[in-house]
C-alpha cells in the first residue's frame, strides 16, 4: 500500500522503508548502474597504468642510503614490499574519486589477469606525464560522480527535474567546493591526530595501534555531521555551505537512527563484496559480481537519498508543529 507523503512527514524516517525504496528505485531505473559498471569494465579489462619506472628508482635509492647505514635485511625486505606494491598500482584507479564518486568493486591495485588474456601495461615515464594523467583521470571520476550522484537524487525525487544547465552551472561546481572543503578539514584535523598517536606510541609502544584507531575514529566522527551534504547539493540544489549547515542540524538532534543507518550499509555492501570478489579476475563470472555490485552500491546510495529527504520532511514537520504550539500559547 502506497505511503501518502504527509504521513511520512508525521513520522520519522523508517530505515527499512529507506533501505527497500532504494533497492526499488534502482529495480525500476537499471540505468543507474550504468555508470559503476562501466568504470569496474574499464578497471578490469583496460591496460593498466603503471608508475613503478618512475617510483622504483626513487625506492632503490633510500635501500641504498639505508644500507650504508646497516641494517640490510630490514632494508631488503622494504624494498621487496615496496617493489611488489608498485607492480600492482593502477593508476586508472583515480576513476575512483571520494567523497563523491561512483562505487567501485576494484580499486587501484590490480593485477593483469583477464578473460582476455595478460592486460597491457602502460607505463608512466616521467612526473610531468603523471601529473597530467592523475589530474585528468581525476576530473574525470569526479565528473561521473557528480553525474551519478544527480541520476540518484532525481530517480528519488518525488518529481524529477534533473536539468543540464543547473548540474552544470550549479551543482558540479558546489561539489567540487565542498570536495575541496573536505580534504581542508580532513587535513586540518589529521595534523593533530597523527602527532597524538605519534606521542602514544613513543611513550608507550604497545598502544600505538590503540592511538591509531581512537584517532582516525575521532576525525571520523568529527567529520560525521557533514555526510549528508551531498544529498542536499545534489537533491536541494543547495550550495556547499548551506547543504553541510542543513545536514549539520539535520544529523545530530532529527535522525538518531543515522548510525544503524549506516552500519547495515556496510554491512550489507561489504559483507556482499565478498561474494562479488570471489571469482578469479581471468573468468567472466567477474561480471556477475560487476553487475551484482553496482545493483547492490546504487540501491544503497538511493537509500541514503530517501532516508535524506524523509528526514528533512520530519524535520519541517516539527519545526511547523513547535511554531504552531508556540503561536498557539502566545494567544
Amino acid at each position: 500500500m502506497a505511503v501518502s507523503p504527509e504521513s511520512v512527514r508525521e513520522q520519522p524516517p523508517n530505515i527499512m522503508a529507506a533501505f527497500i525504496a532504494g533497492f526499488n528505485t534502482v529495480a525500476s531505473h537499471l540505468y543507474l548502474i550504468l555508470l559503476p559498471v562501466g568504470v569496474d569494465l574499464l578497471l578490469w579489462l583496460a591496460p593498466r597504468l603503471r608508475v613503478e619506472q618512475i617510483f622504483t628508482p626513487a625506492i632503490r635509492a633510500m635501500i641504498a642510503s639505508l644500507e650504508h647505514y646497516g641494517n640490510p635485511p630490514s632494508s631488503t625486505s622494504f624494498a621487496e614490499a615496496w617493489e611488489a606494491l608498485l607492480k600492482e598500482i593502477n593508476l586508472m584507479g583515480l576513476l575512483r574519486t571520494f567523497p563523491i564518486g561512483v562505487p567501485s568493486l576494484f580499486g587501484g591495485l590490480s593485477d593483469n589477469l583477464t578473460p582476455l588474456g595478460m592486460a597491457r601495461n602502460l607505463q608512466i615515464t616521467s612526473l610531468g606525464e603523471l601529473l597530467s594523467v592523475g589530474v585528468l583521470l581525476l576530473a574525470l571520476g569526479f565528473v561521473l560522480g557528480c553525474l551519478y550522484f544527480a541520476l540518484l537524487a532525481n530517480a528519488t525525487a518525488e518529481a524529477p527535474d534533473l536539468e543540464l544547465t543547473r548540474f552544470i552551472g550549479h551543482q558540479v561546481p558546489s561539489a567540487l567546493g565542498f570536495s575541496i572543503l573536505f580534504y581542508i578539514l580532513l587535513a586540518i584535523l589529521s595534523v593533530p591526530a597523527f602527532l597524538l598517536v605519534g606521542l602514544v606510541a613513543w611513550l608507550l609502544p604497545g598502544l600505538g595501534n590503540v592511538a591509531f584507531f581512537v584517532g582516525g575514529l575521532l576525525v571520523i566522527m568529527i567529520l560525521f555531521p557533514l555526510v549528508f551534504t551531498p544529498h542536499g547539493i545534489f537533491a536541494l540544489n543547495l550550495n556547499p555551505i548551506q547543504a553541510a549547515l542543513k545536514s549539520m542540524v539535520l544529523v545530530q538532534p532529527f535522525l538518531p537512527g543515522l548510525p544503524i543507518f549506516i552500519l547495515m550499509a556496510l554491512i550489507l555492501g561489504q559483507g556482499l563484496d565478498l561474494l562479488w570478489r570471489s571469482a578469479p579476475t581471468d573468468s567472466w563470472l567477474t561480471l556477475v559480481g560487476i553487475l551484482g555490485h553496482a545493483f547492490i552500491y546504487s540501491a544503497i546510495l538511493a537509500a541514503s537519498f530517501v532516508y535524506y529527504r524523509r528526514g528533512i520532511q520530519w524535520m519541517q514537520f516539527l519545526v511547523q508543529r513547535t511554531a504552531a504550539n508556540i503561536a498557539a500559547k502566545s494567544q
